[in-house]
């Protein structure tokens, strides 16, 4: 395979599934967050530490936000595709 063929290939499967693999690896990042606040501060989440970025649940929010957003995304697409999800 040359490379330009290559990297059209891997171009075109990098942006196949994109979002619906971003709202994946954002759920999987929030988990892996909120277990890894608990395992340090023995807590959850605090809201008042929301507005540091350097804080753990700053970065909870911003995934999630992600996460919702690109979940939203995917569905749409699925549901003008006439996807399993679709309407009948």
């Amino acid at each position: 395979m040359k490379p330009k063929k290559f990297f059209s290939w891997l171009y075109m499967q990098i942006k196949k599934n994109f979002i619906k693999r971003l709202s994946w690896w954002s759920f999987i990042a929030v988990v892996a967050l909120l277990g890894d606040e608990y395992l340090k501060e023995g807590y959850l989440f605090n809201i008042k530490e929301i507005a540091n970025p350097f804080c753990h649940e700053f970065w909870i929010l911003v995934f999630s936000v992600i996460a919702v957003i690109s979940t939203y995304i995917s569905e749409e697409k699925e549901l003008r595709k006439g996807g399993e999800n679709a309407e009948e």
